[in-house]
Formats: C-alpha cells, structure tokens, sequence
C-alpha cells in the first residue's frame, strides 16, 4: 500500500508541471500596475486550441490559439481596482487547463500622503521645507503617473516650476506615484497651512511658522559735529537765517538697528534714529518710482523696523508681541466694533490656541477717514475728498456686496500699493492696474473702499483701546473691544461684544453688539444670525440686525450706508432631490436718516433644477414693496409693488461654452413698479476651470439697458505669469513688477496676455430696492507682453463716459536688460477727462524713463539716472491751474583705483505754473561732486562741491569743503576741515550771503562686537 502511494505522488509531481505547461500568459506580468482600463492579454497553448478569458470571474471573450502557438486578446476591457486574468485552455480529449494572472488598473486619487522632515519651520523667510505627496487609489495602490497635483499655500512660498500658470495654485506633475517641491517660509508666525488636492480629492496639511534663531547682530554709526562759522550780509529778509547766521554750531546724530534672539527664544527688533525725517509718513516703503526708477542690482527691500518716531522696538515670540513703532490696530473680526486705524505708538497682541488679547496706545492729531467709491469700468483716476492724507496710512481693498441686501459683503480683496495700484497723495488720486467695474458678472454693485489718515491742525490726543477673545469649550467663542478716543469737548467711545455658539452641523448662532458716544450723541448697533439645519435636506437662516442713526463708527465697512436701518428676515434652502434646490426668501429692509426713509419687504420662492452636469433651469416668484426715495426726484417718495415672475435657463452650446437666458416679468401691471420687465441673455467661455471670458446683454422695459464684457478669474494674485516679471542681473525684479506689471489673468500665448472689461448701463435706476448704479459706458483694454528673453512691456487704453465727464486714458510700460549691465525702464500715464456739466478738461500726463549702468566685469564706474515729466491741468475750477515740471537727474561712481573714488550727481528741473492769468517759470539745476582719496589705511582726504543754480532769477547758492580724517581707534575717525557755503546773485560782483568756518566731526561705528553682544554666537 504504502508502495502503491508513492508511484502515485510521483505521478502527480512528474505530470502537473506538464498540465500547467498546456497554456501560459505572457504579458501582462505578475503584479503589473496599469492606468489603462483596455489591456491585452498575451499568451502561449499548443496550436489550434481553443482558448477562454475571464476577468474576474466573468467570462469575456474566447479564441483559437496560432499555429504558433501563441493566443491574443486585445482591448480587455477592465474596471478600476484589483483584476484577475483567467485563460481556460481546452483540450482534444476534453480536459481544461488554466491559468490565472493578477494586475490593478488604477482608479481615480483617492488618499493623499503628505509628508515631510518636520512641520515646524523658522519664520525667517529663507528656511525652506521639501514636501513630498503620494498619491493613492481607493484600493490603496500608489498611482505612478497620469495626474498632477495642486498646491496652494497660506503663508507659505512654493518654489520650482508651476506647469500651469493659468490654474489657481501650484501645479506639480506626477511622478513615479510622487509629488515633491519645496516650501519656504516667509516672515509670518503663527500657523500655516498647505493644501494639496488633486482630481476631487484634497488634504489640508497643518504645519507651524515659529520665531527664528537668530544671532544677535547690531550696526549703527553715531557722529557729531562742532562748527565755527563767521557770516557775512544781512539775512534779516529770510524765512529762516538758521543757513546763514554765524557762531558756533553743534550737531549730532545716532543711527542704529539691532535683531536677534534674546533671552532664549524671544526675537527682539530695535532701530534708533535721531535724525529721522518724514515725521508725517508711517508705514515707510520704497516708491519704485522716487528717487531712481532702477538701480541696477537684484536687491530686495525688508522693512524690518517701520516707524515714524526715532525709536522702533519689538520683543516677539510666535505670534505674540511688544512693540512701539508703526502698527495698524487690526480689530477687524467683527462688524460694527470693527476699529482698523494706522498709529505710531504702543502695541501689545498676546496669542494663544483658545486666547487673543491685543491693546494699544498713541499720541495723535490725525482723523481717521473711510470713503467709499464706485466703480467706474476704469483705472481711474479715483478722486478722494481729502488731500491731507498722511503718506503710507490707506487701507485700500474691493468689495462687492449684495445688490438687494448691502449688509452682505459677498468678496473683498485687500490692494497693495504700488503692486495694484498708485497713489498721489497731494492731489489724493487712486490710479489701478486694472480696472475697477461697476458692477460684477451677477449685476452686484463693486465698491472702492479707502481709510486713511488725515493732517489736522489740532494738539495731539490720546487714543488708547484693546480687544480680548477667548473660546470655551470648542463650541463657544466670545469676545470684547473697547477703544476712547480723547477730543474736546467730549470724547469718542466705542464698546462692542460678540458671542458665537456652534453647536455642530445643526445649529450655529452669532451675535454682535456695539455702542458708541461722542460730541453728538451715543447710539447702538447689535445682529443675531443663526444657522441650523434640522435634517440633512433643508437649511435655515434666520437674522436681525439694527443701526441706530446715532451711532458712528467710521471704520466700519459701509457705516454710512447702514445707519439708521433695521434690517430683519429668513431664508429656507430645501434641497428633497439630489439635483433639485428649492429656496425661499423673506426680508424687511427699513431706513431712516434725517428726513429720508425707505421701506422694502421681499417674499419670494424659487426651484433650481440641474438637467446634468452643465445645465440647469430656475423659475422664482417674488413679491416686492418699496418705499421710499423717487430716484427720478430726490425731493419725493415712491410707493411701489410688483409681483414678479423669473425664470433662467443655462446649457452647454460646446465644449467650454455655456449660453444663459433669463426673464422677469410683472404678474400685475401697474405704473408703479418696483422694477421693470427684463429680459437677458449671455454667453460665458471657460478657458480654465478658474478662468472665463463671459458677455452679458441685459434690457429693461422702459430703454433700460445693461452690457457687460469681461474676464472672470479665481486665480489668486501671485500664481500667475505675473511672477516672471524677475530679470535677473541688472534689474531688480520686484521693483520693476510694481512699475510696469499690469498683472493681466488671460493668456493669449505663453507670451502674451490680456484683459478687456466692457460696460454699458442706462436706465438701471428704474430698478428699485437695489444698488443705484449710474449711466455710464467704459472700455478698458490691456496687453502684456513677457517673452523668455529679458523684455516685460504692457499696454492698456481706456474709455469712460457718464452724465458728468469722457474720460480717456493709455498706459505703457517696457523695462528691458542689455547685455547684462544695462538696464532700462519707460512707464507713462496720459488721462484726460473732458467736463460735460461745465466747460473745460482736467488732464493729467506721468512720463518717467530710468536707466542703470552696472558692468559685471569691471566696477570702476556705475551710472543711474531718471527722466521725469509731469503735467496737472484743471481747466475747470476757477482759477483754472496749470503746472508742469520736468525732472533730469543722474549720479555716477567713479573709482579711479584702489584708493580714489569720486562720487558726481547732477539733477535739472524745469517748472511752470499757471493759475488764472498768473503765470511762474523755474528753470533749477544742481551739481555735486565729492572726491575721496585714502592716504593710509587709517587717514583720507576729502572735500565736495555743491552748486545750485535759478537761471530765471539769475542767482546760485554755492558750498564748498575739504576735510582730512584720522582714524585714531578702531572704527572711530576724527575729521578736521573748513566749510563754505554763500548765496550769490550774478547780476551783483560779490556774494550777497556767506558763512564759512571751520568744524571738526567725530564719526564712530559700532557693531554688537563692541558691546559685548556677539559672546553668544
């Protein structure tokens, strides 16, 4: 027996290989890994067999094999995910051999692993991070390729290349199943976040910017000087004889700035200047088009220590902080205790994960303004009503609120000067890259929204105030704010509290109060909103708010548009279908300030209903009462009811065209309507998922009409090809972007981009219970041309017209590198807007050419100089008032050798001023020239020539000096020299004013070495 079972177990290990050997599968190999849901199975039997395939388990096709042997199925059809392969062979006598072969067929991203050296990074704006995201399927299979992924950061700079610039965020291609770049930090503390999504799968990766390490480093230089000056002339006629007056004189001065870590791990900032100029600027940046337009170099400017006062100080640690200097006092959180002014002064923000306290403390004479400006379909310019504007204060951002409801701010983007727009702040103008619209692509009015602060001749007072926040439980957040404003005879005041409950999903409340006093009376202002949600399928939002109209905030958004109302309603979202939404709407708007009042009560309800992924259609019904002001006579009031009928249609003409048509009907006719008949069609063209290019026709019974034409982007500022405006070499980049960039979002070419905003509106007052929006017709069209090659040219032209003005305008700009050492800019604004409602133009002309001459190879000699011509003409006030100045300057650095370096500047103005019949001419030029030459390592020789001349008065004022310095100690040098300076009027033989003398300085510099500080490094 036991014989008998041992032939048979060799029987069995002798034949199976050989059963097994009747048929094999080639390709796909053992384990494969697939992005194709079509493969081909390849594989070998005897000849002439027949042959059969399942995939998982299903039997999809059958064939005969080759006289080769060899058995083919083409185009397999697969799902996603795990498949299995099984070839049947069977043969003459009957018997079936099989075999199986397992691969996956990717699905789509399902997971995203983020990971990284460490989440924790210094907030030093160099340190970087490198991140690597792998990419998987629902079955947990890395995908190798075929998607890409998108970045976008919260306080945090990608590197490497976008593949993408059209696309919101930072596109990274994937690559054997990974995505990687690198992460750099900026100067933010405090948490930062990465999200990365890729298809409709994305992840949030929480990471930290913490306070850097830094060694303690100080540099500065202290000196002083002491003259001995004998004048000659009578300088009794002068404003101030400080110039020219004799005896002995002292000054001196200390400049220095320290930062570094202290005390472990706190970042303290420190800047002295006892000689800072510019008392009536904060927030002091560099204006990329004073002084030189370029300067040659790739330079990039930090304002570490911004103050108008001579000291700056600041301890920090995280996102918590001391600081005296220049601040904005950012309560900005809540809606009518909002208090968002800029201050020179004391600061304190303290910062925990459930705490915020923050308080502050100034000295000032200045008022805090807030305006708000309409959009006009163009650059502007954009006129303020104050032109005591306090340099570096505004707070400039685009809101576009709701055109039914001006409570709600449905987006508001904060501009950066310079970067977005252009500021003068004598004439207190706004000039935009882009052009602001009247309204947005949904009909909502767009606001310019602009605070500053302004000059006044009073004493300075004392504004003090601070905020606290602290949250409870995770599901309760409240929070205080008090600020006192110290004026006579009475001061300002302003309290406010806020509390937000959320109790998950189904119920979220929110409410705010706020009272204020001053001169004229107090008054308050509170809102409750609440939001639940009582099952999955429906949504309710209920809210009352109420202004009194004595209470004043002008740091509020729309404060005074929201005085005097009360303002209460609900909404219900029902949503019993997947693709069906129905909607009900209730609101009471009421508004009383002095002798004006309105009254609007909407009701309405809606359906939406999606017929696939990219059309839909809607039908509402509303029911609206108005009244209040007839804006066809300002001095009476209206009352006015419709019962309105609205319907909307959208569908797909092709691929990434969408066409919509829309119509509003008055059920009841009636010559008191609160809005017409309209009726509207559109088309909008998507380039991108975030970019569209989209035109709208609108008209309204009774020749009312609106047309708009334009570009719709959700591309975030600084993710698109705006970025390549870096030259390199010669130019610094940055400062170039901000004066020539126009940042366009429509790529034409990879080189080549646009903008175009159309609009027309006529009659859309008659539409009440909404936004006013006035007549107008505007035209703005630009171009950008940034080739790979070191040329960045723009272009734009614009056309406004309304009741009052026809306003025309072009801007050019070109900045241009040759041969790495010269770099050249030209920018120019030409405006021009002719009166409609008085005679005479108002114009306005900005033309500056820069030029920087920095070789690379030799540096014996560098050259930058600028040209610039103004004009300002206002032909329509009385005096009319004409001025234009043309500006040359330039200054060279020569180095003779090693030892000697003369330093040349030369600067020509040419002015004329007309007001009225009056009329003033100035033709000014200045020459410096100052040689040094380096006798020893610790003794030189200097002296300098100063000539200003007035050709028209026919008189110069002339400075001349020559000193030797000794360096005596290290670092320190005292200098010994005779001073000349004299006013001098060539129609005369001799000098009219002089003072000359001797004066000795005493010049030190100083690093933390000498004080001991560099101990720790």
């Amino acid at each position: 027996m036991k014989k008998f079972a041992s032939v048979i177990a060799l029987l069995f290990v002798v034949l199976a290989p050989a059963a097994v050997s009747q048929i094999m599968i080639v390709s796909p190999p053992e384990g494969a890994t697939s992005a194709f849901t079509h493969q081909a199975v390849i594989g070998n039997a005897l000849p002439s067999m027949s042959i059969t395939l399942e995939v998982n388990g299903v039997v999809v096709d059958s064939a005969v094999t080759r006289v080769d042997g060899v058995f083919e199925f083409l185009g397999v059809r697969c799902q996603p995910g795990p498949v299995e392969f099984k070839a049947t062979v069977r043969m003459k006598n009957g018997k079936q051999f099989s075999v199986t072969r397992s691969i996956h067929i990717f699905g789509e991203p399902d997971t995203l692993l983020i990971e990284t050296e460490s989440d924790e990074l210094p907030a030093d704006g160099s340190s970087q991070r490198a991140i690597t995201v792998t990419v998987l399927d629902r079955w947990k299979k890395k995908i190798d390729s075929g998607y890409f992924i998108t970045v976008e950061a919260d306080s945090l700079q990608i590197l490497g290349d976008d593949v993408d610039l059209n696309t919101q965020g930072h596109q990274v291609k994937l690559t054997d199943g990974q995505a990687s770049f690198t992460v750099q930090a900026t100067r933010y503390v405090g948490p930062v976040s990465l999200k990365i999504s890729s298809n409709a799968v994305s992840a949030v990766h929480p990471m930290y910017a913490v306070t850097p390490s830094v060694p303690f480093m100080l540099v500065g230089s202290a000196d002083g000087t002491v003259k001995s000056l004998t004048a000659q002339g009578n300088t009794s006629d002068f404003s101030s004889e400080s110039d020219f007056s004799g005896g002995t004189k002292k000054r001196g001065r200390i400049a220095a700035m320290g930062r570094g870590s202290v005390f472990g791990d706190y970042l303290l900032t420190l800047s002295l200047d006892t000689d800072r100029k510019l008392q009536d600027r904060i927030f002091r940046d560099l204006d990329p088009n004073s002084l030189y337009s370029m300067y040659g170099d790739n330079s990039i400017v930090q304002y570490e220590a911004q103050s108008t006062s001579a000291l700056f100080a600041k301890i920090e640690k995280n996102q918590s902080y001391v600081l005296y200097g220049d601040f904005n006092t950012q309560m900005t959180k809540n809606e009518f205790a909002a208090y968002n002014r800029s201050f020179t002064g004391g600061r304190l923000h303290a910062q925990t994960a459930g705490a915020t306290v923050d308080a502050f403390g100034t000295l000032t004479n200045r008022k805090v303004v807030q305006e708000e400006i309409r959009g006009a379909g163009i650059s502007g310019y954009y006129y303020l009503r104050q032109n005591n504007i306090v340099t570096g204060s505004e707070k400039v951002r685009i809101e576009v609120r709701d055109k039914f409801r001006s409570e709600i701010v449905i987006t508001s983007k904060e501009k950066s000067r310079y970067t977005d727009y252009e500021i003068d702040y004598m004439q207190g103008s706004l000039y935009f890259k882009q052009p602001v619209p009247s309204l947005d692509d949904q009909g909502n009015p767009v606001y310019i929204v602009v605070a500053y602060e302004a000059i006044t001749n009073s004493p300075d007072n004392l504004v003090a105030g601070g905020s606290a926040e602290v949250v409870l439980f995770d599901a309760l957040t409240l929070g205080g704010m008090t600020v006192v404003e110290r004026r006579e005879p009475r001061d300002y005041k302003l309290f406010g509290g806020s509390a937000d409950m959320n109790f998950g999903s189904g119920f979220k409340l929110k409410s705010e109060v706020a009272r204020s006093a001053d001169v004229n009376a107090t008054g308050n202002a509170w809102k409750v909103e609440a939001e639940m949600a009582p099952g999955k399928w429906i949504g309710l939002r209920p809210y009352y708010r109420k202004v009194d109209g004595t209470f004043v905030n002008t740091t509020q958004s729309g404060s005074g548009r929201e005085v005097g109302t009360e303002k209460y309603g609900t909404s219900v979202q029902i949503s019993p279908f997947e693709k069906t939404a129905i909607t009900g709407d209730y609101y009471t708007q009421r508004q009383t300030q002095g002798t004006f009042a309105s009254d609007v009560r909407s009701l309405s309800g809606s359906i939406q209903q999606s017929l696939g992924n990219e059309s839909d259609v809607g039908v509402k019904v509303e029911d609206v009462r108005y009244d209040g002001v007839n804006p066809e006579s300002p001095s009476q009031n209206v009352k006015t009811h419709s019962t309105l009928l609205s319907s909307r249609a959208r569908a797909r003409v092709v691929d990434g065209l969408h066409a919509t048509a829309e119509y509003e009907h008055n059920l009841v006719k009636s010559d008191k309507e609160v809005r017409p008949d309209a009726v509207g069609i559109g088309l909008e063209y998507m380039i991108t998922k975030d970019l569209s290019l989209y035109a709208q026709q609108r008209f309204l019974q009774g020749q009312g009409q609106l047309t708009t034409v334009g570009v719709n982007t959700k591309v975030a500022e600084g993710t698109s090809v705006y970025g390549r405006y870096e030259l390199g070499n010669a130019i610094s980049g940055e400062r170039n972007a901000a004066t020539v960039g126009l940042k366009n979002s429509l790529k034409i070419t990879d080189e080549l981009t646009t903008n175009v905003l159309y609009e027309k509106t006529k009659n859309l007052g008659k539409r009440l219970a909404e936004a006013r929006t006035d007549d107008h017709d505007a035209l703005s069209v630009s171009f950008e041309y940034l080739p790979l090659f070191p040329l960045r040219a723009s272009l734009k032209g614009e056309y406004g017209e309304d009741a009052n003005n026809l306003r025309k305008g072009f801007d050019f700009g070109v900045s241009y590198r040759l041969f790495n050492d010269l770099s050249l800019v030209a920018k120019g604004t030409n405006y021009r807007a002719e009166a409609r409602t008085q005679s005479g133009y108002t114009r306005q002309l900005e033309y500056l050419f820069g030029m920087a001459y920095r070789p690379t190879n030799v540096n014996w000699l560098n050259v930058i100089s600028k040209l610039e011509h103004k004009v300002q003409d206002n032909q329509v006030v009385q005096p009319t008032n004409y001025y234009r100045s043309t500006i040359v300057s330039a200054h060279a650095s020569v180095e003779l050798s090693a030892d000697i370096e003369i330093g040349m500047k030369y600067a020509l103005k040419n002015s004329r001023e007309i007001v009225g019949e009056n009329s003033f001419s100035t033709i000014s030029d200045f020459i410096l020239c100052r040689p040094q030459y380096d006798l020893l390592q610790w003794m030189n020789i200097a002296g300098e020539v100063r000539v200003l001349r007035q050709r028209g008065a026919n008189d110069m004022k002339i400075g001349y000096s020559g000193e030797a310095g000794f360096v005596f100690i290290k670092n320190t040098m005292l200098s010994f020299g005779y001073n000349f300076q004299g006013y001098k009027d060539r129609d005369l033989i001799d000098y009219v004013y002089s003072v000359s003398g001797p004066y000795v300085t005493l010049r030190m510099k100083f690093t933390e070495e000498l004080f001991g500080l560099d101990s720790a490094r």
